[in-house]
């Protein structure tokens, strides 16, 4: 079966490509890439009207990494705010593909429901 899965005629379909296909799959990363950058904005301005630049992603990486407590032991380094961006990031995609999944499956739910009266 791979010999003929790798030789057919067809081309191969990558997961990115049945991915992109998915309205679910769209709007979560958009709903995601929106919310994710809107927090990032505001508390990338809050920190820079502060004089701290990354001050907030540094204490919650800190936090998050390190066990910090206290604002004064707050590592603002690149590996605290990286990894906690990564983590940020990742967060408001799986809400976002949640969000998506719920409106897909109460908008499918009601076209039913209408269809049906």
């Amino acid at each position: 079966m791979s010999f003929l899965h790798f030789t057919g005629a067809r081309p191969s379909i990558s997961w990115w490509t049945i991915l992109g296909q998915s309205r679910v799959f769209k709007e979560g990363l958009i709903a995601g890439f929106v919310g994710a950058g809107t927090v990032a904005l505001w508390f990338f301005i809050v920190d820079m009207e502060r004089g701290q630049p990354f001050f907030t992603p540094g204490a919650l990486g800190s936090a998050l990494f390190l066990g910090s407590t206290d604002p004064s032991t707050v590592d603002v380094s690149v590996a605290t705010v990286d990894g906690y961006s990564i983590l940020h990031i990742g967060a408001f995609f799986a809400t976002g593909f949640i969000a998506a999944a719920i409106a897909g499956y109460a908008e499918r739910t009601r076209l039913r429901s209408s269809s049906v009266r």
